[in-house]
């Protein structure tokens, strides 16, 4: 049986994975556009560090940016990325700067 601290470190964990997920099936559906890429990984990026870094979560949180990063850093660095999602109106005003 699980400690009450154990669960609470999974209720952490599981709040972490949630808007990955969430991002995940919105760029892996039909209907999804190459604009919506950068998006997602600024908000999956955000998510992790919105994270407190407690003594439980500082070594997940750290390793899950370090993940995130490798797999979908050099799509800020991909023009096709960004000319797609500067020229979608959703995204347009709110991530200029990030592209910069």
């Amino acid at each position: 049986m699980m400690a009450v601290h154990q669960w609470s470190l999974l209720e952490r964990f599981v709040s972490i994975l949630a808007p990955i997920e969430r991002a995940m099936r919105d760029v892996s559906a039909e209907v999804s556009l190459a604009s919506d890429v950068i998006p997602m990984y600024v908000a999956i990026s955000r998510a992790v560090c919105s994270v407190a870094d407690d003594n439980g979560m500082q070594t997940i949180k750290k390793e899950l940016a370090k993940d995130i990063d490798a797999r979908f850093g050099d799509v800020m660095k991909e023009p096709l990325y960004a000319v797609a999602t500067l020229v979608d109106q959703r995204y347009a005003a709110s991530c200029c700067p990030l592209l910069t």
